[in-house]
């Protein structure tokens, strides 16, 4: 019984598309980077998933759940994908706060997703044959909890298998939701060993930073002011910024202490951050059009 599900996720006509395709290539990109021997485990996390599925005006887009599992699918066996199964134990956890869209809605739609690229049916797991001919299951766990939460486990399993890997995706709806702390604290205890890749809407940002330097009070106190702020407080990365989409101006971060050196296949381009065109993007991302004319 699904009628009683919250089926309401923020989802944008512009940006949503964009966003899939971007994550997409990451995860693709991140997984034939740490599918090596130095990577004996490798958690691949989405803290807030949804149920697969964005339902926009007149079409059904992909959510970023699903858009992980094709990343990772292009990455065992889709074009310039690996010539060998990964060495390392390799896991996927989907989350979602709000009763059974990760547990109920989300499992559905993987299994659709694995019937329709012609994989075994198998709600708890993505079973691919590598070009190797090894098959590679990695195991699919389903969580309702509060990112906080799910953080905390991030936490101790770092601590219990000292080279353990995580990839965290952080697409709140609305960024004041995120664990803001916890993501910071998790960055500064295990940058060697963690990365995260944010969606955000920057526009949001700035107009929530306005409204809290007008109040005066703690108002969303720990979430960033805007994209540079965010940048500046994950100490010691690197990464890539994703050129803005839409009125909202919605971009795709990749903040880790070993970024790749090239960018992957994209429509939207993506730039490194310490680079000229990077700087320049963020800058539009963090300065209010207002600010941007008077630093003219």
């Amino acid at each position: 019984m699904t009628q009683n599900i919250n089926l309401i996720q923020g989802s944008s006509a512009t940006a949503t598309p964009i966003k899939q395709y971007g994550l997409r290539g990451i995860y693709k990109t991140v997984a034939m980077m740490r599918s090596g021997d130095r990577f004996p485990a490798v958690v691949f996390v989405d803290l807030y998933c949804g149920s697969g599925e964005n339902i926009l005006p007149g079409e059904i887009i992909a959510g970023s759940p699903i858009s992980m599992l094709a990343g990772l699918l292009d990455a065992l066996r889709g074009k310039g994908s690996l010539t060998k199964a990964p060495k390392g134990q390799w896991l996927i956890v989907f989350n979602d706060i709000a009763p059974g869209r990760a547990t109920v809605l989300l499992p559905e739609n993987v299994m659709r997703w694995q019937a329709e690229n012609g994989l075994q049916v198998d709600r708890d797991a993505l079973r691919v044959t590598a070009r190797d001919g090894k098959e590679v299951v990695i195991p699919i766990k389903y969580i309702t909890a509060s990112a906080a939460s799910v953080l905390d486990e991030i936490t101790e399993t770092l601590d219990a298998y000292k080279n353990s890997q995580v990839i965290m995706t952080i697409d709140p709806n609305g960024p004041k939701d995120a664990p803001w702390e916890k993501l910071r604290e998790v960055w500064h205890k295990y940058s060697q060993r963690a990365e995260l890749v944010f969606h955000l809407a920057a526009t949001h940002m700035k107009r929530v930073a306005k409204a809290r330097n007008t109040c005066g009070i703690g108002f969303f106190a720990p979430m960033p002011d805007h994209i540079n702020a965010l940048i500046q407080s994950i100490i010691g990365c690197g990464g890539w910024v994703r050129e803005p989409v839409g009125a909202d101006q919605w971009t795709l971060l990749w903040l880790t202490r070993f970024p790749p050196r090239n960018a992957w296949n994209t429509e939207t381009p993506f730039h490194k951050i310490e680079t000229e065109c990077g700087q320049a993007v963020i800058r539009r991302l963090s300065l209010t059009k207002k600010e941007l004319e008077l630093a003219a």
